[in-house]
């Protein structure tokens, strides 16, 4: 089975923003469960590999064609407090949303076009110090997860609380650093989880970054139920580690001050799961690259770096100014990274697709940036002889890496 990306962001876009802001009527809050302490999960162990990972298909540029047309239309609005993430249980017909609160609301939507506010779960209530604020949520067969950040110590582990879609707690389990993304799988069996581990602002700490995967049972889930979670962590592929040669061939980069190891480096952002759940694919974004995950095993099958879009052939224009007051969509003599954020995948026939958010993000902290404006750079005036090129009108507005920070 092979394996091609595919770039489209807008369509995600519009399907985000059909969730609107603004404050809701007084919130009820679920009761916080008695359980206080979390055991961390165990690290897997590395079996031997049966079956190599699928190839990327990076070098592959496949046009899409559309068939027919898809009109979208507002049917439903909610005014809430920042709608930022939104999950749906079709059982109770109830949507889950993320808010800029710190909260996670829970809304009536079996009448879409009248969603109506049932209650908030207040995450940094639950569980201290585990109940941060919550980063994402989603929900399958009625059993509800929510990744909350550390509420004491923000580069230390997190959580992910489960509840029932009444919003009462039901159990918790402690996972990576800053847990930034949580989903299922494809028949909810297991909840995976991307831990982005960001350094702090100064640079003196950098967690690594890991993914959780965590058993879910066919037997309803209680405050008293044990829940099997495994760490896959990226250390093998440190220097010296037995496949650091492996990141060095896929081209990963790691932008830091020079004290941070691979592991440290790799930031999960967001998971997709295989349409035959047996892979996850995850997106390291400020690392332009994904990880591949063999589920079954609990392992790293693959690193997988993304390399560049070459802004100067026709057909890759782009408009790399804010301050020229037009649209000015050509070609650029500069290269772009993808470093996507959401990722989604499906099938068709033998192929897997991987479609991609390419947000775009730097590092950029008080004790490290790698942040540079073409205006602020020194040009080769054989390169570029037209000095104008530095103009705000031109590229001098472009922000680019002064670190490729390439491993190797």
């Amino acid at each position: 089975m092979s394996l091609r990306p595919v770039s489209l962001f807008v369509l995600v876009a519009l399907l985000l923003s059909t969730v609107a802001t603004v404050a809701p009527t007084a919130h009820t809050t679920a009761a916080p469960a008695t359980r206080t302490t979390l055991p961390a999960p165990v690290q897997a162990v590395m079996p031997i590999e049966t079956e190599p990972a699928p190839e990327v298909q990076s070098s592959v540029t496949k046009a899409i064609t559309p068939t027919a047309s898809i009109a979208l239309r507002p049917i439903g609005t909610y005014t809430g407090q920042g709608a930022e993430i939104a999950a749906f249980d079709k059982g109770s017909k109830r949507l889950f949303v993320v808010n800029a609160a710190g909260s996670v609301e829970i809304l009536d939507a079996s009448n879409p076009s009248n969603l109506t506010f049932i209650r908030a779960i207040t995450t940094t209530t639950e569980l201290p110090p585990y109940g941060g604020s919550p980063n994402s949520v989603a929900v399958k067969n009625g059993l509800v997860a929510i990744a909350v950040e550390n509420g004491a110590v923000r580069t230390d582990r997190g959580a992910v609380l489960f509840y029932d879609t009444n919003g009462t707690l039901l159990n918790a389990v402690q996972v990576g650093v800053q847990p930034d993304m949580v989903t299922f799988n494809r028949d909810g069996s297991k909840v995976l989880v991307a831990n982005e581990g960001e350094p702090k602002a100064d640079y003196t700490i950098d967690p690594e970054g890991s993914v959780t995967i965590i058993d879910i049972p066919t037997t309803p889930i209680t405050t008293s139920t044990v829940l099997n979670a495994v760490e896959v962590r990226f250390t093998d592929f440190n220097k010296g580690g037995p496949r650091h040669a492996e990141a060095v061939a896929a081209n990963i980069r790691t932008p830091n001050p020079g004290t941070s190891s691979v592991a440290q480096d790799l930031e999960p952002e967001y998971i997709t799961v295989s349409p035959d759940n047996t892979k996850a694919y995850v997106s390291l974004q400020e690392n332009n690259a994904l990880a591949i995950i063999n589920i079954a095993t609990a392992t790293v099958a693959e690193l997988k770096g993304l390399g560049y879009k070459d802004h100067n052939p026709s057909g890759n224009e782009l408009d790399a100014s804010d301050r020229d007051s037009t649209i000015n969509i050509r070609n650029w003599p500069v290269r772009g990274m993808y470093q996507p954020d959401a990722i989604a995948s499906f099938s068709v026939g033998s192929e897997t697709y991987i479609v991609t958010a390419n947000e775009g993000d730097s590092r950029d902290y008080a004790g490290f940036t790698e942040e540079v404006r073409v205006r602020d750079i020194v040009l080769d005036s054989t390169a570029f002889p037209d000095s104008s090129i530095r103009d705000a009108a031109n590229l001098g507005r472009l922000r680019i890496t002064n670190t490729p920070a390439f491993l190797g």
